[in-house]
């Protein structure tokens, strides 16, 4: 019991770490897209 609870923990973890690394990198490339988009509008 007490092992299968620290192993499904640290799987959860992993997933999460994960789930979070793909959103920051989406949001991330969003963002340069936008800041890429805006400075093409001002002429920069």
């Amino acid at each position: 019991m007490g092992m299968s609870s620290l192993k499904l923990l640290k799987y959860v973890l992993f997933f999460f770490n994960l789930l979070f690394w793909v959103l920051g990198m989406s949001f991330a490339l969003t963002l340069n897209c936008q800041i890429d988009k805006t400075s093409q509008t001002i002429g920069l």
